[in-house]
């Protein structure tokens, strides 16, 4: 028998809930390494909390690369992607990374401390205790972290 067109078909299936991004990402681990593309081991990134981490991190290495994230932000997921691509690409430049949901005083320390505004997302260039570079939104690209991070 054939249904009238306006007549609609209605299926007896459970519509699937997709998970909010802030919560498939709070299961990341504080460090993991990253394999490239091709398969081989480079620089891994660190998951850094607390004011007393991030001022050890500045003692310890002359140039690092920061990256504040937003772990509800669409636009900050896209920055984090291509954070996380330059990340396995390199092996020069020790990387770190803050979700500010969950480190907002270290995120305020980090603006206040270098006189530099908070955005999320943000990229900041280390070198020798000052912010030599930043970058934030649709401005954190693959190629923009690899033309400023030497």
């Amino acid at each position: 028998m054939l249904r009238p067109r306006n007549e609609v078909r209605r299926l007896k299936v459970a519509p699937r809930k997709a998970k909010p991004f802030a919560e498939i990402n709070s299961g990341v681990s504080r460090q993991f390494l990253i394999t490239s593309r091709k398969g081989c081991r480079n620089m891994s990134k660190t998951n850094v909390q607390s004011v007393e981490e991030f001022d050890k991190i500045v003692q310890e290495n002359e140039t690092f690369l920061f990256f504040k994230n937003s772990t509800t932000c669409p636009i900050s997921h896209a920055a984090f992607e291509e954070f996380e691509n330059f990340v396995a690409e390199q092996n020069q430049v020790p990387c770190y990374y803050l979700n500010v949901q969950e480190a907002r005083p270290l995120s305020n320390h980090i603006a206040e401390t270098f006189d530099i505004k908070h955005e999320s997302p943000q990229a900041l260039l280390f070198k020798d205790g000052k912010v030599a570079w930043s970058a934030t939104h649709w401005k954190i690209t693959y190629s923009s972290l690899q033309e400023n991070v030497k």
